[in-house]
C-alpha cells in the first residue's frame, strides 16, 4: 500500500497530540517509585549508580536516598520540586558525550521517560521501599461514574479506570456463564450440567452467595488455591537428579491442600513449614508440614561428592525460600550483591548457613524410597468420605463375618465355574526376552535361553527391564503370563530372603525356611500400540493380575499399586 506524503503528515499529528496527551495525563496524578520510576532507572541507570559497590561510577547512587539530595560541586543529583537545579535531569537532557545514560552505553531514554522522571522530581523526588517491605494498605474505594451502580467494592476499581478510558462495563453474564466462570476459578473444574441448571433456575437474590460458599466449602478449593503454592515451592515426586526416581512428597501436597480448605493463617501455615518440627508438641501434622524444605532435588549417583552436593542442596533451599516466601530474587546473592534488590551476599550466607547446620545431605532416595531423614505418618486430608467409607466398611465386614448361606453358596458356585472356565479359547504363545543394558536398570539380572530372567542379585529393590519378542498373530494379546521358580544356590531354598523372612530362620524340624520375595510393581509397555490404549506414561494398564498363591497381606492386585510397602507376595510355606 502507498503512503502520502498527507498520510505520513497525519501520523505525525496524531503521535504528537498523544504524546501531549500522555504529558497531560501524567502530570495530572501522583507518580508512584516502585510502579514509575524505578523500573526505568533500573534499566538504564543503576549498573553505573546502583547498589553493586564495584561497578558504580562517580560514587553516587540512585537506587537510595541517601545522599541524592546533597549538593555535590553546588547542586544536589536530586532537588525535590526543582527539576531544573538537579544535576540528575540536566545530564539526562544534555546533548553531548556529557549525556546520562552515555552514549556508549546503549541505553537511552524515551522522551515519556524522561517526563516521568522530570514530573516525579517536580512532586518530590519521593523514594520507597522495595514493594515486598512495605506492608499492603487498604486503599480508599475510587468514585462510582455516573450512570454505575456498584455491586461491591471490587467494581469501584473495574468502574474508574474504564470510565477514564471513555469505556462502559460489558452486560451482565448469564448465569450459565457465571456458574462456569465461578466453578474453574474457584475448584478449577467445570460444573455438572445439572448443576449449571439448577443455578440458572434459581432467581433467588442470595443463590450466587450460596454457590460461593459450596465451592468455598468443597475439597476441590484447596486443591486449586494449592496449585501456585506447589509451584513456587518447586513441589515434586520425583528426585530431579540422575534417573529422576520417584519420591513420596504427596503427604506435603496433601497438608498444604488441607491447610487451604481449613482456612489456616498465613502466619501459621509459613511458621510450620519452616520450623514445624522445633515448635512445642509438634503433632505429625506439623512435621509433614516441614516438607516444604524437602523438595529439593536429590540424587543417589555413586560418584556424588557429599559436601558439593549439600552445597547444591542449601543454595536451592535459600533460593527457593527468598522467591517463594519473601519475594526476594535471593539466589542473585549467591555469587555477588544484589544488582537491584536491597540484598548482600553477607544477607544470603547468613541464611544459608542456617541451612547448613541441618543433617540431611540430599543423596540416596531412589525407587520410591525418600531421602533420609523421614518418617512415616498418615494423610491429614479430610475429603469428607470418611464417615460414609467407615460406615460402608464397617457393613462389608459385618456380612463376611455373618454370611448368608445361600449367598454363599451361590458365590461358591459362581468361582468355581470362573475357574473352570479359566484359560479356556486361551492360546498360550512362547515369548522371546532378551536383557536392556539401562543405567541402574541393567545389573543383578541375566537372561537364559531367551525365555528366563535369572535375578542374580536379589537384596534390596530392583528394576528389572527386559525385551520381549512377541510372535507374529492377527489374534489379539489379552495377557502376561509369568511363572516365577526357585533359583538353586540361593538363599531361602532357592527363594530368597525376602521382607517377609528371616535370614537365616529355620523350621522347627531343624530344616532352613523357604523365604520369599514381594513385587512391589508390574508395569508393561510396547513399542507401537495405539494412543488411546496407553496411559500418561506409554504403560499399558492392567485391569485384573491372579495368582495361584499369595500372602493374606500381599495379595495379587497389590502389586498394581507403585508404593515399595505393597506388592504381591508368595506363600511358599506349601
Amino acid at each position: 500500500m502507498m503512503i502520502t506524503k498527507q498520510k505520513i503528515s497525519l501520523i505525525f499529528t496524531v503521535l504528537a497530540i498523544s504524546s501531549q496527551l500522555l504529558s497531560s495525563q501524567i502530570s495530572a496524578a501522583d507518580l508512584d517509585y516502585n510502579r514509575d520510576i524505578r523500573p526505568i532507572l533500573s534499566e538504564n541507570c543503576f549498573a553505573c549508580h546502583g547498589f553493586d559497590e564495584k561497578s558504580r561510577q562517580g560514587e553516587l547512587r540512585l537506587d537510595v536516598a541517601d545522599d541524592v539530595y546533597t549538593p555535590r560541586d553546588g547542586m544536589a543529583p536530586l532537588q525535590p520540586g526543582m527539576a531544573e537545579k538537579s544535576s540528575v535531569w540536566l545530564r539526562i537532557n544534555r546533548g553531548d558525550e556529557e549525556r546520562m545514560p552515555p552514549p556508549d552505553s546503549h541505553f537511552e531514554l524515551t522522551a515519556v521517560e524522561k517526563t516521568k522522571i522530570k514530573q516525579w522530581i517536580q512532586q518530590g523526588a519521593k523514594y520507597a521501599k522495595h514493594w515486598s517491605f512495605i506492608p499492603p494498605q487498604k486503599p480508599e474505594l475510587p468514585a462510582v461514574p455516573l450512570g454505575l451502580k456498584a455491586a461491591n467494592a471490587v467494581d469501584h476499581f473495574v468502574f474508574h479506570p474504564l470510565a477514564e478510558a471513555g469505556l462502559k462495563p460489558s452486560p451482565e453474564a448469564n448465569r450459565y456463564t457465571l456458574i462456569r466462570r465461578l466453578s474453574f476459578d474457584l475448584t478449577g473444574l467445570p460444573p455438572t450440567a445439572e448443576e449449571a441448571e439448577a443455578f440458572a433456575k434459581d432467581q433467588d437474590p442470595a443463590a450466587y452467595e450460596r454457590l460461593v460458599d459450596r465451592l468455598l466449602n468443597s475439597p476441590h478449593f484447596g486443591e486449586r488455591l494449592a496449585l501456585d503454592w506447589l509451584d513456587a515451592a518447586r513441589y515434586a515426586d520425583t528426585n530431579g537428579f540422575s534417573i529422576d526416581g520417584g519420591r513420596h512428597m504427596w503427604l506435603w501436597r496433601d497438608w498444604v491442600i488441607q491447610a487451604f480448605n481449613s482456612n489456616k493463617p498465613y502466619d501459621q501455615f509459613v511458621r510450620e513449614q519452616l520450623a514445624g518440627d522445633l515448635l512445642p508438641n509438634s503433632p505429625s501434622a506439623q512435621l509433614i508440614a516441614t516438607g516444604f524444605q524437602r523438595n529439593n532435588m536429590v540424587t543417589h549417583e555413586g560418584g556424588t561428592i557429599p559436601a558439593e552436593n549439600l552445597t547444591y542442596y542449601n543454595a536451592d533451599r535459600s533460593k527457593t525460600l527468598g522467591e517463594s516466601i519473601l519475594g526476594l530474587t535471593l539466589g542473585c546473592c549467591q555469587c555477588h550483591d544484589h544488582k537491584y534488590d536491597p540484598l548482600t551476599q553477607r544477607d544470603y550466607y547468613s541464611l544459608f548457613a542456617y541451612f547448613n547446620t541441618l543433617a540431611d545431605v540430599g543423596l540416596d532416595g531412589n525407587g520410591g524410597v525418600n531421602p533420609r531423614p523421614y518418617i512415616k505418618a498418615k494423610t491429614v486430608l479430610q475429603t469428607g468420605e470418611e464417615k460414609e467409607l467407615k460406615e460402608k466398611i464397617a457393613s462389608l465386614k459385618k456380612q463376611l463375618a455373618e454370611p448368608s448361606p445361600s449367598e454363599l453358596a451361590a458365590w461358591e458356585t459362581q468361582q468355581k465355574n470362573e475357574l473352570a472356565e479359566r484359560g479356556k479359547g486361551l492360546k498360550l504363545l512362547p515369548v522371546k526376552v532378551k536383557k536392556i543394558s539401562t543405567p541402574n536398570r541393567g545389573a543383578g539380572f541375566e537372561i537364559e535361553a531367551e525365555k528366563i530372567v535369572l535375578v542374580t542379585q536379589p537384596s534390596g529393590l530392583a528394576a528389572y527391564d527386559v525385551l520381549a519378542e512377541l510372535p507374529n498373530t492377527e489374534e489379539p494379546i489379552t495377557g502376561l503370563r509369568i511363572v516365577f521358580h526357585p533359583a538353586e544356590n540361593t538363599p531361602g531354598i532357592g527363594w530368597g530372603y525376602g521382607p517377609q523372612s528371616k535370614r537365616g530362620a529355620k523350621t522347627p524340624a531343624g530344616k532352613p525356611e523357604k523365604g520369599s520375595f514381594t513385587l512391589t510393581a508390574l508395569s508393561v509397555s510396547v513399542g507401537e500400540v495405539p494412543a488411546d490404549q496407553v496411559d500418561l506414561f506409554g504403560l499399558l494398564p492392567m485391569s485384573r493380575v491372579t495368582a495361584n498363591v499369595w500372602k493374606a497381606d500381599h495379595r495379587p492386585e497389590l502389586c498394581l499399586d507403585t508404593r515399595n510397602e505393597n506388592g504381591w507376595s508368595p506363600d511358599t510355606s506349601h
